[in-house]
Order: structure tokens, then sequence, then C-alpha cells
């Protein structure tokens, strides 16, 4: 969509980055907030209110388009996919951590968990941030945290994009 193309190219790729647009509603990229708090899993990262709220959107709104969720912990990939199983939803090709989805094809739909609420982690590397935010053909849904938003993560990409 033209809002995240424009954003990638003016914030990865000073401008360089020309594409063709299919989308041209501003309604293709949302921010979900969530009051949940990250919690540590061994050397990784999960938040229970996102799991919830990604649950509940591809439930209510995506469960059957071409859809993805991506989010840069493991911990939270495992549980995203534990919690789509067990409301009988559509998992197993469909849950990714950053690092597994790259070189996989875009969807149409992408939700991206990003999980943290205090400071930015991962989110503070361009390229995993590059790869979660430019895999949508149609629509990009954000759950996260807005205090996170607007404080612990304000200088990460997401933030800029938001």
């Amino acid at each position: 969509p033209p809002i995240v193309g424009q954003f990638i190219s003016t914030y990865i790729y000073g401008g360089r980055l020309l594409s063709q647009h299919k989308v041209h509603s501003k309604k293709c990229l949302a921010f979900i907030h969530t009051d949940g708090i990250e919690e540590s899993s061994g050397k990784s990262r999960r938040n229970a209110k996102e799991v919830q709220t990604v649950i509940h959107l591809v439930r209510k709104h995506y469960n059957s388009c071409n859809f993805v969720v991506i989010t840069p912990y493991g911990a939270q990939r495992a549980a995203l996919g534990a919690g789509l199983k067990g409301a009988h939803l559509p998992w197993e090709g469909r849950v990714f951590n950053v690092d597994s989805f790259q070189g996989i094809n875009e969807a149409d739909i992408v939700i991206v968990s990003a999980v943290r609420t205090s400071g930015p982690g991962f989110l503070q590397n361009l390229n995993r941030v590059n790869i979660m935010l430019t895999q949508c053909k149609m629509g990009m849904i954000i759950v996260t945290n807005h205090s996170f938003v607007y404080g612990g993560g304000r200088k990460t990409l997401l933030s800029k994009l938001a």
C-alpha cells in the first residue's frame, strides 16, 4: 500500500524506492491498541494481551482471507500459533517470527504483533522492522501498546509510522 511504501522508501531507502501500488486507501494501515505487558520467556518475549487481540481480529475479520501474523519474538510466535490453533482458526503456515518469514511471499493482510512495552529491543533493528512492514499487499494491522509507541519505542520505525 502507498502509505507503507512511501514510508519505507523515505526511512530505509532515502526516497529511492519506487513501486506500483494497487491499494490507494489510507484505511490499509491500522494500529490496534492493547494494554498488554511484555513478559520474558527465556531469552525471548511474549505478550498475552496481544495474542488475545490477534485471535479476536482473525476470528472477526480475517479468517477467510490470505493473512499472516509476524512478530519479532519466537516466544510470541509460539503463543500466537497455539492461541489460533486452540481457537480452531487457521494457524499453520500463517504465524512467523521475522527471521523465519524472510523470503516467503507477501500476504494480502499482515498482522504485526509488536510485543514490546518497555525498551525497543528487536524493534530498533531496521532490517527486521523493514521485513515486518513490507510484506502486505492489501493492508497491515499493527497490534501494540500505544504507551510503547509514544514512550520507550518512540525512536523506532514503528513509532514513526504511527
